[in-house]
């Protein structure tokens, strides 16, 4: 698996939130399930991003980085569609 993959991948799965989170936002229906289902994913799918991305030597220091980034990138996209 490469950089790109999970470039790729991540891309993809915000773009599979997004769009669906407008859609809620916009027509004021409650998001709770999809953004629940999305952190559940995401759960999933970090720690696999993080070891395909890095060696050995730095996965405590991604295992702790990522995960806030891309909790932060959900939170950011949230606040900016809602």
């Amino acid at each position: 698996m490469s950089l790109s993959f999970t470039s790729r991948e991540t891309q993809t799965r915000m773009l599979r939130f997004t769009v669906p989170l407008q859609h809620h936002a916009r027509r004021r229906l409650p998001t709770f399930q999809l953004i629940f289902v999305h952190v559940i994913e995401s759960l999933v799918f970090v720690p696999v991003r993080s070891h395909m991305m890095i060696d050995e030597t730095v996965k405590l220091l991604v295992g702790l980085v990522v995960p806030v980034d891309y909790c932060l990138s959900n939170f950011f996209t949230i606040q900016l569609v809602t």
